[in-house]
């Protein structure tokens, strides 16, 4: 399942505080034109503010889309040849070994990526502080 596409912020990698060089639109890739080559975070090479992904290959298809009440919902989502476990367990780029599969993440909300580690604190728009949450998404796999 090699080709990916989505609507939403692209077509470099976007998130909530980090987005301007994007712009809405329908894009397409692969999970290797996505990745970003850095290991933290671990959701590196996210598209934000999606309203849909597709990822196909192998004469299948899965689609995830936002099917939350909230009419202007949206996610965040990232594509990757290697898993979450690899990318917390290895500590260089050069040790990452692909998992063999697409790996497809989604995100209800992402904080951004700035932080005390390396600058000031994150603005409050950009910071996920809710004890609860709610998001509600459809998956949709078919055969082509």
């Amino acid at each position: 399942m090699n080709r990916v596409t989505y609507y939403g912020m692209g077509p470099g990698e976007t998130y909530i505080d980090k987005h301007h060089s994007g712009h809405h639109g329908c894009f397409e890739g692969t999970p290797a034109s996505m990745h970003e080559d850095y290991i933290r975070p671990q959701e590196s090479g996210s598209h934000w503010d999606c309203d849909y992904v597709s990822v196909e290959g192998n004469g299948m298809c899965l689609t995830a889309a936002c099917a939350d009440e909230n009419p202007g919902r949206t996610f965040s989502f990232n594509v990757s040849a290697f898993t979450q476990e690899e990318l917390e367990q290895k500590p260089h780029n050069y040790e990452l070994e692909p998992c063999g599969s697409t790996v497809l993440c989604i995100d209800h909300q992402m904080a951004g990526i700035g932080s005390k580690s390396c600058g000031p604190d994150l603005l409050p728009e950009y910071r996920v502080c809710s004890d609860n949450y709610h998001f509600t998404f459809i998956l949709k796999p078919e055969m082509l």
